[in-house]
């Protein structure tokens, strides 16, 4: 009761839903590129080799380090374990970096994309 004297609901999800049109949805690859608005698309290329090919190597030292042995990574010593969690946080920097290297082209499509089509539709855009 107190809810409602606070919040005006003027309709439920579900009855919203039935008066939407059908999604329509769409995937759209976006490559990074060398370059892009804003001047750092390169340096952010750069960064993502760079990255890419640290992973690389770590992948290829795993495959040869045994579950009790220590073997060295970037001037330090390490166990299966260690490189393991390494490698988990490089995903997540790759991950990133990928985005990085992406989201000027992905505005330059999605502002495009309005351009044509603003008064035709209404879009959700989701990263």
């Amino acid at each position: 009761e107190k809810l409602r004297r606070h919040v005006m609901v003027r309709r439920t999800k579900d009855v919203m839903l039935r008066s939407l049109p059908p999604k329509i949805r769409s995937r759209v690859r976006i490559d990074g590129g060398e370059g892009g608005e804003g001047g750092e698309g390169g340096s952010e290329q750069a960064r993502l080799k760079e990255k890419l090919n640290l992973r690389r190597r770590l992948d290829r030292l795993l495959e040869t380090v045994g579950h009790d042995e220590l073997v060295e990574w970037e001037g330090e010593r390490c166990s299966r374990e260690q490189l393991q969690n390494i490698q988990r946080n490089m995903t997540t920097e790759l991950y990133r970096l990928t985005g990085d290297a992406k989201r000027a082209r992905a505005v330059a499509h999605v502002t495009r994309w309005l351009d044509e089509h603003a008064d035709d539709e209404k879009v959700l855009v989701l990263p």
